[in-house]
């Protein structure tokens, strides 16, 4: 049966790693049904800071500590935000976490909304 799920967080500026705790934003999806998948709706980034601050979001595969970018060095004006996702992106595999990081500890905050074994 699929489910929505939805996160909240405020980003940190840690470097990324297969093992990252600081920046991993999914890394507890339900186990993936055979045929099935988890598929990102959606990925909001809004700049809470009083000046610019750059943010990276990417996919990891633990497994071959792997790194696919959504975004990488991305700009958000002073009280901008920027929608990260325009479609879907399809998550095939359990060993795949999604981080995000930010140019300026907690001064960014992200929302996901992720549909699980679609």
């Amino acid at each position: 049966m699929a489910k929505f799920v939805n996160k909240k967080r405020n980003l940190k500026n840690t470097a990324f790693s297969a093992h990252d705790t600081a920046n991993t934003l999914v890394g507890t999806l339900t186990a993936l049904t055979t045929n099935k998948g988890h598929v990102l709706i959606g990925c909001n980034v809004a700049n809470i800071h009083t000046a610019s601050v750059t943010v990276d979001v990417a996919f990891i595969d633990s497994s071959g500590n792997t790194i696919t970018y959504i975004a990488k060095d991305v700009t958000i004006p002073v009280g901008g935000n920027v929608e990260l996702v325009d479609g879907k992106i399809v998550i095939d595999s359990d060993t795949t976490k999604l981080h995000a990081r930010c140019s300026v500890d907690t001064k960014a905050d992200i929302i996901i909304s992720i549909l699980e074994n679609a």
